[in-house]
């Protein structure tokens, strides 16, 4: 198995049941995969995660790489590109509110 088929398999077993994500390669991918070959690129996948979170984690927690990168921050750039927008949301009704429809705003810089 390649590795980007390990990765597809892993995330059909991240998305779905594992007899749900079998189905999906053979119906997609016209691969086929057993359950628990599904369900072993899942855990790896999720290890790998573990890993790269843990190592995240203590590098958060270390003072001196936090202080390193605070020393390694660059220059701002001359120019930032900002986007705004607006939509609808439909609010479920009896959650006491008066109006079915409220307006969110986002923002992005």
């Amino acid at each position: 198995m390649t590795a980007g088929l390990a990765d597809l398999v892993g995330l059909s077993g991240i998305d779905k049941a594992f007899k749900e994500g079998q189905k999906w390669l053979q119906s997609f991918l016209l691969f086929e995969a057993s359950e628990n070959t599904i369900r072993a690129e899942t855990e790896m996948l999720g290890a790998i995660q573990k890993q790269m979170d843990d190592a995240s984690v203590k590098a958060m927690q270390d003072e001196m790489e936090l202080q390193k990168r605070e020393r390694d921050q660059r220059q701002a750039p001359e120019r930032l590109y900002g986007s705004i927008d607006a939509a609808k949301v439909r609010i479920e009704p009896g959650m006491s509110w008066k109006k079915p429809w409220k307006g969110a705003k986002i923002g992005v810089i």
